[in-house]
Protein backbone atom coordinates (compact mmCIF):
# COMPACT_ATOMS: atom_id res chain seq x y z
CA UNK A 1 0.00 0.00 0.00
CA UNK A 2 1.51 3.34 -1.11
CA UNK A 3 4.89 1.65 -1.43
CA UNK A 4 4.91 0.33 2.14
CA UNK A 5 5.84 -3.17 3.26
CA UNK A 6 2.89 -4.28 5.42
CA UNK A 7 3.42 -6.81 8.23
CA UNK A 8 0.86 -7.86 10.83
CA UNK A 9 0.40 -10.46 13.53
CA UNK A 10 -2.41 -12.21 15.37
CA UNK A 11 -2.18 -11.59 19.12
CA UNK A 12 -1.86 -14.68 21.30
CA UNK A 13 -5.35 -15.95 22.02
CA UNK A 14 -6.72 -14.49 18.79
CA UNK A 15 -6.81 -15.36 15.10
CA UNK A 16 -4.56 -18.31 14.29
CA UNK A 17 -2.13 -17.68 17.14
CA UNK A 18 -1.83 -20.07 20.08
CA UNK A 19 -4.70 -20.23 22.61
CA UNK A 20 -3.83 -20.72 26.28
CA UNK A 21 -6.96 -22.53 27.52
CA UNK A 22 -8.58 -25.87 26.54
CA UNK A 23 -11.69 -23.87 25.58
CA UNK A 24 -10.18 -22.11 22.56
CA UNK A 25 -13.02 -19.57 22.35
CA UNK A 26 -12.17 -17.85 25.62
CA UNK A 27 -10.44 -14.49 25.48
CA UNK A 28 -7.64 -14.97 27.99
CA UNK A 29 -4.36 -13.46 29.06
CA UNK A 30 -2.93 -13.08 32.56
CA UNK A 31 -0.84 -9.98 31.89
CA UNK A 32 -0.73 -7.57 28.93
CA UNK A 33 3.05 -7.74 29.23
CA UNK A 34 2.72 -11.06 27.40
CA UNK A 35 1.39 -9.15 24.38
CA UNK A 36 4.30 -6.73 24.70
CA UNK A 37 6.78 -9.61 24.72
CA UNK A 38 5.21 -11.03 21.56
CA UNK A 39 5.29 -7.67 19.79
CA UNK A 40 8.92 -7.09 20.78
CA UNK A 41 9.87 -10.51 19.38
CA UNK A 42 7.89 -9.91 16.17
CA UNK A 43 9.49 -6.49 15.78
CA UNK A 44 13.04 -7.76 16.23
CA UNK A 45 12.62 -10.84 14.03
CA UNK A 46 10.72 -9.39 11.09
CA UNK A 47 10.78 -5.59 11.08
CA UNK A 48 14.28 -4.64 12.21
CA UNK A 49 15.97 -6.66 9.40
CA UNK A 50 14.08 -4.57 6.81
CA UNK A 51 16.10 -1.50 7.92
CA UNK A 52 13.26 0.81 6.91
CA UNK A 53 11.44 3.64 8.72
CA UNK A 54 8.37 2.26 10.47
CA UNK A 55 4.82 3.54 10.89
CA UNK A 56 2.61 1.50 13.21
CA UNK A 57 -1.13 1.35 12.45
CA UNK A 58 -3.14 -0.43 15.12
CA UNK A 59 -6.80 -0.84 16.08
CA UNK A 60 -8.55 -1.18 19.46
CA UNK A 61 -6.56 -3.51 21.75
CA UNK A 62 -3.73 -3.28 19.23
CA UNK A 63 -3.69 0.49 19.75
CA UNK A 64 -3.42 -0.04 23.50
CA UNK A 65 -0.52 -2.48 23.10
CA UNK A 66 1.20 -0.13 20.65
CA UNK A 67 1.12 2.76 23.12
CA UNK A 68 2.52 0.50 25.83
CA UNK A 69 5.22 -0.65 23.40
CA UNK A 70 6.19 2.91 22.49
CA UNK A 71 6.43 3.89 26.16
CA UNK A 72 8.41 0.85 27.28
CA UNK A 73 10.66 0.31 24.27
CA UNK A 74 11.31 3.87 23.16
CA UNK A 75 14.83 2.94 22.01
CA UNK A 76 13.42 1.80 18.62
CA UNK A 77 14.54 4.91 16.78
CA UNK A 78 13.35 3.76 13.34
CA UNK A 79 9.68 3.98 14.44
CA UNK A 80 8.65 7.36 13.03
CA UNK A 81 4.95 7.62 13.88
CA UNK A 82 1.93 5.68 15.11
CA UNK A 83 -1.71 5.81 13.99
CA UNK A 84 -4.13 4.36 16.52
CA UNK A 85 -7.68 3.62 15.37
CA UNK A 86 -10.34 3.38 18.12
CA UNK A 87 -7.60 2.50 20.64
CA UNK A 88 -8.68 0.69 23.80
CA UNK A 89 -7.38 3.24 26.31
CA UNK A 90 -10.34 2.59 28.58
CA UNK A 91 -13.36 0.30 28.34
CA UNK A 92 -16.97 1.47 28.36
CA UNK A 93 -18.55 -0.39 31.29
CA UNK A 94 -21.71 1.66 31.81
CA UNK A 95 -24.79 1.81 29.54
CA UNK A 96 -25.45 5.24 31.06
CA UNK A 97 -23.56 8.21 29.64
CA UNK A 98 -21.83 10.79 31.81
CA UNK A 99 -18.46 11.06 33.51
CA UNK A 100 -19.74 10.21 37.02
CA UNK A 101 -21.68 7.13 35.90
CA UNK A 102 -18.69 5.96 33.88
CA UNK A 103 -16.31 6.33 36.84
CA UNK A 104 -18.63 4.39 39.18
CA UNK A 105 -19.19 1.61 36.65
CA UNK A 106 -15.47 1.41 35.88
CA UNK A 107 -14.57 1.21 39.57
CA UNK A 108 -17.13 -1.56 40.09
CA UNK A 109 -15.95 -3.58 37.10
CA UNK A 110 -12.34 -3.33 38.28
CA UNK A 111 -13.21 -4.55 41.78
CA UNK A 112 -15.28 -7.42 40.41
CA UNK A 113 -12.42 -8.53 38.15
CA UNK A 114 -9.97 -8.45 41.06
CA UNK A 115 -12.33 -10.43 43.30
CA UNK A 116 -13.16 -13.00 40.61
CA UNK A 117 -9.47 -13.70 39.98
CA UNK A 118 -8.78 -13.92 43.72
CA UNK A 119 -11.66 -16.42 44.00
CA UNK A 120 -10.10 -18.68 41.37
CA UNK A 121 -12.53 -17.73 38.60
CA UNK A 122 -9.96 -16.12 36.32
CA UNK A 123 -10.51 -18.59 33.47
CA UNK A 124 -14.30 -18.20 33.58
CA UNK A 125 -16.24 -15.93 31.24
CA UNK A 126 -17.32 -12.57 32.59
CA UNK A 127 -21.15 -12.23 32.78
CA UNK A 128 -22.66 -12.42 29.31
CA UNK A 129 -19.57 -14.09 27.82
CA UNK A 130 -20.04 -17.34 25.90
CA UNK A 131 -18.34 -19.46 23.27
CA UNK A 132 -18.70 -18.18 19.71
CA UNK A 133 -22.05 -19.01 18.15
CA UNK A 134 -23.01 -17.49 14.79
CA UNK A 135 -26.69 -18.19 15.41
CA UNK A 136 -26.59 -15.84 18.39
CA UNK A 137 -25.03 -12.99 16.37
CA UNK A 138 -27.34 -10.21 15.17
CA UNK A 139 -26.59 -7.13 13.10
CA UNK A 140 -29.40 -5.17 14.75
CA UNK A 141 -28.18 -2.95 17.60
CA UNK A 142 -24.55 -4.05 17.13
CA UNK A 143 -21.88 -1.69 18.52
CA UNK A 144 -19.31 -2.23 15.77
CA UNK A 145 -20.44 -0.94 12.37
CA UNK A 146 -23.35 0.47 10.35
CA UNK A 147 -22.38 -1.65 7.33
CA UNK A 148 -24.23 -4.98 7.26
CA UNK A 149 -22.02 -6.63 4.64
CA UNK A 150 -18.82 -5.72 6.49
CA UNK A 151 -20.38 -6.82 9.77
CA UNK A 152 -20.89 -10.36 8.42
CA UNK A 153 -17.46 -10.52 6.75
CA UNK A 154 -15.77 -11.81 9.93
CA UNK A 155 -18.44 -14.45 10.43
CA UNK A 156 -18.15 -15.65 6.84
CA UNK A 157 -14.40 -16.10 7.39
CA UNK A 158 -15.10 -18.10 10.57
CA UNK A 159 -17.41 -20.37 8.56
CA UNK A 160 -14.41 -21.17 6.36
CA UNK A 161 -12.06 -21.65 9.32
CA UNK A 162 -13.57 -22.21 12.79
CA UNK A 163 -10.10 -21.68 14.36
CA UNK A 164 -10.54 -17.92 13.82
CA UNK A 165 -13.50 -17.77 16.20
CA UNK A 166 -13.31 -15.95 19.53
CA UNK A 167 -16.01 -15.80 22.17
CA UNK A 168 -16.21 -13.52 25.19
CA UNK A 169 -13.40 -12.52 27.52
CA UNK A 170 -12.51 -14.06 30.87
CA UNK A 171 -12.02 -12.42 34.26
CA UNK A 172 -8.24 -12.77 33.92
CA UNK A 173 -8.30 -10.89 30.60
CA UNK A 174 -10.46 -8.15 32.09
CA UNK A 175 -8.25 -7.74 35.15
CA UNK A 176 -5.12 -7.66 32.96
CA UNK A 177 -6.77 -5.06 30.72
CA UNK A 178 -7.66 -2.79 33.64
CA UNK A 179 -4.15 -3.12 35.12
CA UNK A 180 -2.64 -2.12 31.77
CA UNK A 181 -5.12 0.73 31.29
CA UNK A 182 -4.01 2.14 34.64
CA UNK A 183 -0.43 2.22 33.36
CA UNK A 184 -1.44 4.23 30.30
CA UNK A 185 -3.15 6.83 32.47
CA UNK A 186 0.14 7.85 34.07
CA UNK A 187 1.48 11.09 32.62
CA UNK A 188 5.06 10.03 33.33
CA UNK A 189 4.62 6.91 31.20
CA UNK A 190 3.03 8.83 28.33
CA UNK A 191 5.84 11.40 28.41
CA UNK A 192 8.22 8.64 27.27
CA UNK A 193 6.40 8.32 23.92
CA UNK A 194 8.56 10.63 21.81
CA UNK A 195 7.14 10.08 18.31
CA UNK A 196 3.98 11.60 16.76
CA UNK A 197 0.90 9.60 17.75
CA UNK A 198 -2.40 10.19 15.94
CA UNK A 199 -5.61 8.84 17.44
CA UNK A 200 -8.56 8.27 15.09
CA UNK A 201 -11.58 8.14 17.37
CA UNK A 202 -14.98 6.71 16.38
CA UNK A 203 -17.54 9.40 17.25
CA UNK A 204 -20.24 6.81 18.07
CA UNK A 205 -17.97 4.36 19.90
CA UNK A 206 -19.66 2.54 22.80
CA UNK A 207 -16.94 -0.08 23.24
CA UNK A 208 -13.98 2.07 24.27
CA UNK A 209 -13.88 5.54 25.83
CA UNK A 210 -13.44 8.55 23.53
CA UNK A 211 -12.86 10.95 26.44
CA UNK A 212 -9.87 8.92 27.59
CA UNK A 213 -8.51 9.02 24.05
CA UNK A 214 -8.73 12.83 24.05
CA UNK A 215 -7.10 13.07 27.47
CA UNK A 216 -4.29 10.75 26.43
CA UNK A 217 -3.52 12.93 23.41
CA UNK A 218 -3.21 15.96 25.69
CA UNK A 219 -0.52 14.21 27.74
CA UNK A 220 1.48 12.82 24.83
CA UNK A 221 4.44 14.99 23.80
CA UNK A 222 3.26 14.86 20.17
CA UNK A 223 -0.34 13.66 20.25
CA UNK A 224 -2.99 14.39 17.62
CA UNK A 225 -6.70 13.62 17.94
CA UNK A 226 -9.33 13.36 15.22
CA UNK A 227 -12.92 12.20 15.59
CA UNK A 228 -14.46 10.33 12.64
CA UNK A 229 -18.12 11.45 12.44
CA UNK A 230 -20.80 8.75 12.43
CA UNK A 231 -18.34 5.91 13.05
CA UNK A 232 -18.84 3.02 15.43
CA UNK A 233 -15.94 1.11 16.98
CA UNK A 234 -14.85 -0.88 13.90
CA UNK A 235 -14.09 2.12 11.67
CA UNK A 236 -12.19 -0.05 9.20
CA UNK A 237 -15.40 -2.07 8.64
CA UNK A 238 -17.71 0.93 8.43
CA UNK A 239 -19.75 2.24 5.50
CA UNK A 240 -17.86 3.45 2.44
CA UNK A 241 -18.23 7.16 3.22
CA UNK A 242 -16.78 6.72 6.72
CA UNK A 243 -13.91 4.50 5.55
CA UNK A 244 -13.05 6.96 2.75
CA UNK A 245 -12.81 9.73 5.35
CA UNK A 246 -10.60 7.59 7.60
CA UNK A 247 -8.26 6.51 4.80
CA UNK A 248 -7.96 10.06 3.50
CA UNK A 249 -6.72 11.09 6.93
CA UNK A 250 -4.37 8.09 7.21
CA UNK A 251 -2.99 8.70 3.70
CA UNK A 252 -2.25 12.32 4.62
CA UNK A 253 -0.36 11.16 7.71
CA UNK A 254 1.62 8.58 5.72
CA UNK A 255 2.68 11.15 3.14
CA UNK A 256 3.92 13.68 5.71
Amino acid sequence: YMGYHVLSLDWRGQGLSVRALPDLDKGYVRDFQHYLNDLELFYNLYIVPLKQPVTIIAHSMGGHITLRFLGQYYNHKNIKKAILISPMLDIVTSPVTGAFASRIAGWGARRLADLAVMAGLGAAYIPGGTDYCKEAVEFKDNLLTHDMDNFWLEHREIENNRSLALGGVTWWWLKAAFDSIDMLKKEKFLSQVKIPVSICSAAQDRVVCNETQKRTCQHLPDGHFVSIPGARHEILFETDDIRILLWHYISTLLQN
